[in-house]
């Protein structure tokens, strides 16, 4: 992905930053504390699971985000049946 950004001049410089363990939240971790406006974090749902099993701090704001993106999607669904297409 980091030679996608530099390749692709989407970025000036691009550093990648594998953190191991705890399914991502050591790293997620990380990022929280991270106080950069050019941060990103790719994840996946493994760490949906690594939240719940290693009972981290992050389980509540976690849990609010997953609410967020769950009702956003809703949200896009319902829209999609009722506002007109050109």
């Amino acid at each position: 992905m980091g030679e996608a950004f530099d390749s692709g001049d989407l970025a000036k410089s691009v550093t990648v930053k594998n953190v191991e363990g705890a399914g991502g939240t050591v790293g997620l971790a990380q990022l929280a504390n991270d106080h950069s406006d050019s941060s990103l974090m790719v994840m996946g749902l493994v760490m949906v699971g690594a939240i719940a099993t290693n009972q981290t701090a992050l389980q509540a704001g976690f849990a609010l985000f997953v609410t967020f993106v769950l009702f956003g999607l809703a949200l896009s669904s319902i829209l999609k049946r009722i506002v007109p297409r050109d």
